[in-house]
């Protein structure tokens, strides 16, 4: 080994090394980075319109562009988790500590669906309704905890925000810079580089278009509906669709359905033919129509792959899995077509 070699080995561990502790430093920071990246790609057709008409000035069209992302993104969702939140807490402080009217409201319950076939199999009737009385009461802390947690947070929040604000104006007036040099720095060819830029491009788009739209929709037809017939909180029924939604095999029907069975069951039939025929007729079927036409010519991957891509995001990422679980999904189906395409090549040339 030539000492010119041991150097660029050196050199490369050192590279490697100072890359890694570099994210590891910043990696409380690296969501809002990912989200101002997000927006960024959505929102750039806006950007390049308003470059046109300030006659090029870039930094004058981010700042619009940025006003605008924080007028139509940034407030309604900030509001909608502040009702969210106040709709969550009010129902949990509704319910008896001591379960003593939860109680009694599952007994009324009883008295208008049979529950005899439960002693029949040898369950207790008390067990079970003692065992609803701790569910809800377990749910009820861990939501009032979560809201204690999310106060003691906001410093943090705001932090990320103004991160994320300030991030996302850089890449609105400098984007084009930016990706020369990712493509310059990145070790692979400059055609393969920008066709996996593409791809995250496009795969944001559709997962955004594809999935956060259609949630949104259905989340606020199913809060409108259950506002409309009287079911309280109807914020948070609307939210736990709209997060239900990305579930092909549960969806909204998992909130709407029951709540339909539940008011014809305590005797409000005109109300639950309402929800029910509401729910299966409009909410459900929004996905059908809805999100072919905002997808478009959009990256599109089989169900299967978003379901299973998005709760493993979820699960590691939280919400923001919603779009980082599809993400890495549509980079593993790349990188493996470029390794068959190339794979072709070589066997080709060795024939």
């Amino acid at each position: 080994m030539t000492f010119r070699n041991l150097q660029r080995r050196i050199f490369l561990v050192l590279l490697v090394a100072i890359t890694v502790f570099f994210f590891w430093m910043i990696r409380s920071y690296l969501l809002p980075v990912f989200w101002a990246v997000v927006l960024a790609i959505l929102f750039s057709r806006v950007q390049e319109r308003l470059v046109r008409e300030t006659r090029g000035r870039r930094g004058l069209s981010a700042a619009l562009t940025l006003c605008l992302i924080f007028v139509i993104v940034v407030v309604p969702l900030a509001i909608l988790g502040s009702l969210v939140l106040t709709q969550a807490v009010e129902l949990i402080k509704k319910i008896d500590v001591d379960g003593d009217s939860l109680s009694a409201g599952l007994i009324s319950l009883e008295e208008q669906i049979p529950l005899e076939w439960l002693e029949e199999i040898g369950i207790p009737r008390e067990r079970v309704r003692e065992g609803i009385v701790n569910l809800v009461r377990a749910i009820g802390e861990i939501v009032l905890a979560r809201a204690g947690a999310l106060g003691a947070g906001t410093l943090r929040l705001v932090v990320n925000l103004l991160i994320m604000l300030y991030v996302l104006y850089e890449f609105l007036k400098d984007g084009e810079r930016v990706l020369d040099i990712l493509v310059r720095y990145v070790p692979f060819d400059d055609e393969r580089e920008r066709k996996l830029f593409r791809r995250f491009a496009s795969t944001a788009r559709a997962t955004i278009k594809g999935t956060f739209v259609v949630a949104i929709v259905q989340g606020f037809l199913g809060a409108v509906l259950f506002w409309s017939v009287g079911i309280g909180s109807p914020a948070l029924w609307g939210t736990l669709m709209a997060l239900l939604s990305v579930i092909p095999a549960l969806g909204t029907a998992a909130v709407w359905a029951p709540a339909g069975i539940i008011l014809w069951l305590m005797g409000d039939v005109g109300h639950a033919i309402i929800v029910l025929l509401a729910g299966g007729l409009v909410i459900s079927s929004v996905d059908n129509f809805l999100r072919p036409a905002l997808v478009g010519k959009d990256t599109k991957m089989p169900d299967v792959l978003i379901l299973v891509s998005t709760l493993g995001g979820i699960s590691i990422f939280g919400i923001s899995g919603f779009v980082i679980g599809p993400i890495f999904a549509s980079f593993f189906v790349a990188m493996w077509q470029m390794f068959e395409q190339d794979f072709k090549v070589e066997f080709t040339r060795e024939a």
